[in-house]
């Protein structure tokens, strides 16, 4: 899970069953006070455990001369390094931390999988609501009225609420039509 807050990016990282919550910060400030609060109530109902605790995970510090402007990415590599999923340049099947000298090929990186997964959706069958998925499957369930507004492809009207269907894009990375593309 991410949080903005000021336009900066923090991580949460919940492990099912633990009553502790990680916090990733890149500028290495103190997580939000009323935050145990807040994940205690979003999880209440969810997990049999409790949320009691917030402790500082390892994440990497970002400032001048050291990928100053990074922790969107940095905040997402944490996430990563969490789930075992990241993959850079370099090494497809390593977990890459991420480190201000090496900032700007994670910048790439990310660039390159935001490109790879337009053009591929772009090329392919379907349309928006094929190729992403609501972040809130059922809101009528709340009792929540939304408004959509998919023309402009970015979801709702007040905050971007849908993620990339992640298995529809896998289906059409693997059709041989697709034409292979680098950055450089």
């Amino acid at each position: 899970m991410s949080l903005v807050a000021e336009n900066h990016f923090t991580a949460f990282i919940y492990r099912p069953g633990s009553s502790v919550i990680e916090y990733g910060d890149s500028m290495h400030h103190r997580p939000p006070e009323d935050i145990v609060a807040v994940l205690q109530w979003v999880f209440s109902g969810l997990s049999e455990t409790t949320i009691s605790t917030i402790s500082h995970g390892n994440i990497p510090k970002q400032g001048p001369g050291c990928g100053e402007g990074s922790c969107g990415i940095i905040a997402h590599n944490f996430i990563e390094i969490a789930l075992g999923t990241h993959r850079t340049h370099c090494n497809a099947d390593k977990v890459q931390r991420w480190s201000g000298s090496q900032s700007r090929h994670f910048r790439d990186t990310a660039l390159q999988d935001l490109i790879l997964f337009h053009h591929t959706a772009s090329q392919s069958a379907g349309d928006f609501a094929t190729w992403t998925l609501p972040v809130v499957p059922d809101t009528s369930m709340h009792g929540v009225e939304v408004e959509v507004n998919t023309s402009m492809g970015s979801g709702f009207n007040d905050f971007n609420n849908f993620t990339p269907n992640v298995s529809i894009f896998l289906i059409n990375l693997q059709l041989s039509f697709l034409p292979k593309f680098t950055i450089e």
